[in-house]
């Protein structure tokens, strides 16, 4: 938190605007049992970061949980990739005709070599899909 902290007073000197996205890395080791300690640990870390630079900094901080053992480290990329394409609305509606049109349940635009999507449709990430 420490090193977060550090690194994010600084950068959000050179400048205001920038967004932080974080990723708790391991979700998967010993404490780490439920998806409730996944939460509640994501949640006293964003707690504490925010503590901590409530006085210093106003800045956009989005915490992820991750694993290479499922989809978590992917869905988490994936996040942060869209929030950098700036025609995103527009991916996500033709996603949307896509999926009106042909009956489909749900639609992604992936990445095949990095198996980040890009886009899908509106509709709630559905894990089993994805």
């Amino acid at each position: 938190l420490a090193q977060a902290k550090k690194t994010i007073e600084h950068a959000h000197k050179i400048n205001p605007k920038i967004s932080f996205d974080i990723l708790i890395h391991k979700v998967d080791g010993d404490q780490f049992f439920s998806d409730d300690n996944k939460t509640e640990i994501q949640r006293k870390l964003h707690s504490k970061l925010t503590e901590e630079l409530h006085d210093k900094v106003d800045a956009q901080i989005t915490f992820y949980c991750t694993s290479i053992y499922d989809h978590t480290i992917f869905e988490a990329f994936s996040k942060v990739v869209q929030k950098l394409i700036p025609q995103l609305p527009v991916l996500e509606q033709c996603m949307d005709h896509l999926i009106t049109n042909s009956r489909m349940e749900k639609a992604y635009l992936f990445d095949v070599m990095s198996k980040v999507y890009i886009a899908s449709d509106p509709q709630p990430v559905d894990l089993q899909s994805y």
